[in-house]
């Protein structure tokens, strides 16, 4: 991601993508746009996390690049 390697999930039936913040600190090649704090909820509809920003992530898998849009948020349902 980003020249970055690290380990990430991908779900292909997602409406959106989320990025936890500690993982734009591991190189400043991460440029994320502020936006006003935003509730969000998970699959469940009771679980709630708040959205602070979005990035453009790059995304190779193997000789395929990907760009997405993705919201980053300061807590996610998983950890990797």
């Amino acid at each position: 991601v980003n020249n970055n390697e690290m380990q990430i999930m991908i779900d292909t039936g997602a409406q959106n993508s989320f990025v936890h913040e500690r993982n734009l600190t591991l190189n400043d090649k991460f440029k994320s746009s502020t936006i006003p704090q935003q509730k969000c909820y998970m699959a469940d509809g009771l679980t709630s996390f708040i959205v602070t920003g979005t990035v453009t992530l790059n995304i190779f898998i193997g000789d395929i690049l990907t760009s997405i849009l993705a919201y980053v948020t300061k807590n996610l349902c998983a950890d990797l």
